[in-house]
């Protein structure tokens, strides 16, 4: 099963802000939500939103299509990796991307958990487009846009800003 992102809610939830040099979008979420289940729902639901602007600016498609476990499961590996960290999530700065067929990659959004506290290490979200579609010619309903089928696994790449030679981590989920 998948959900299929038409309209989002959730723009309430984020103060915008325009990055002119990198083309993408920054939020902040406010929330005193840190760790545990009602975190990794918000941030799961974050993930959503982040999809659902994106099928109309930087991805701009009729549809995006989600299977139905994957924006909490991220959101668990997110706060897994998170949870070693000195400021846990709230130091985390996240890059949403989304890893096209055809190569290469496409920034989504850049989330910052709390815009408060200076962050600490940097965790790229990389969602990746399912293969298995039958691409251009899958079309919404009252669309004339194509629509983006996303692949059930995705990647996490985890940096520390505070140590640059460290390696970076990365997690196939």
């Amino acid at each position: 099963a998948a959900i299929l992102l038409r309209e989002s809610s959730l723009l309430s939830v984020y103060s915008q802000n325009s990055d002119e040099k990198l083309g993408i979008q920054e939020h902040t979420i406010t929330t005193a939500y840190t760790d545990g289940p009602a975190c990794a729902r918000q941030l799961a639901r974050a993930f959503e939103g982040v999809l659902s602007r994106a099928k109309r600016t930087t991805l701009r498609c009729g549809a995006v299509l989600v299977p139905e476990l994957l924006t909490r499961r991220a959101a668990r590996a997110v706060l897994r990796l998170a949870s070693g960290e000195p400021c846990g999530l709230r130091g985390a700065l996240l890059l949403l991307q989304l890893e096209l067929d055809g190569g290469g990659v496409r920034p989504l959004e850049r989330v910052a958990w709390d815009g408060g506290v200076e962050p600490t290490f940097e965790l790229t979200l990389v969602f990746k487009q399912d293969g298995l579609l039958l691409g251009a010619c899958l079309f919404a309903r009252g669309s004339s846009r194509r629509a983006i089928k996303l692949s059930p696994a995705f990647r996490l790449v985890k940096r520390k800003l505070y140590a640059p030679g460290a390696a970076a981590v990365v997690v196939e989920c």
